[in-house]
């Protein structure tokens, strides 16, 4: 895909110029490409670190990563995050050499209206057919409900849960008996619940 071309011209007074400004529309992402032509030695300082600050036309401020000059230029690919609003966006070239900041003046550019739909088609469900749905689908499990608790009753009472007797198992340790009193006992030892 081609990068759309949003052009700029930076004079050593700090004067910012809009040279090439293509359609932009709002919530486009890496499909313009910012390109600012410096003149003289602006961009020759090595030590100098090289920023976009931008102002979204719906007013958040973003900074760029250092940008590494190339043959006089400066170059980014813009991010949805800089597109998101419609109106007019600014941006402002910044360079940094220790204590020195040079800022050019902002250069503003047209961030066009976009529709910015989701991905997949948006179905809305008839409220009331889904409420329908819902209520019947209880009430048929309601129903089946009813008919295992009816048939397990069933099965109770005519005995089809009912086995033989075991084999008596192995005595087990001494457990504690609560009496009528409030005592306890644990084999032939009592001690009283204190109230």
């Amino acid at each position: 895909m081609t990068l759309k071309k949003l052009k700029a011209k930076l004079a050593e007074s700090g004067e910012l110029h809009l040279t090439e400004i293509p359609v932009i529309n709002s919530g486009e992402n890496i499909s313009v490409q910012l390109c600012v032509e410096a003149d003289g030695t602006l961009l020759q300082e090595q030590s100098a670190k090289h920023y976009f600050e931008f102002k979204c036309a719906d007013g958040k401020r973003y900074v760029t990563p250092p940008i590494i000059p190339s043959d006089g230029q400066l170059v980014y690919e813009l991010e949805n995050s800089i597109l998101s609003g419609c109106g007019n966006a600014q941006v402002q070239v910044v360079s940094i050499d220790g204590d020195r900041v040079f800022k050019s003046q902002t250069a503003e550019f047209p961030v066009l209206s976009s529709i910015n739909a989701n991905t997949q088609t948006h179905f809305v469900k008839d409220f009331l057919a889904e409420a329908q749905r819902l209520f019947d689908d209880l009430k048929d499990g309601r129903t089946a409900l009813n008919q295992l608790i009816e048939q397990v009753s069933q099965q109770i009472a005519d005995g089809d849960f009912k086995g033989d007797k075991g084999d008596k198992g192995e005595k087990g340790d001494p457990g504690f008996a609560v009496w009528g009193d409030g005592a306890v006992s644990q084999s032939n030892v009592i001690w009283e619940v204190i109230s």
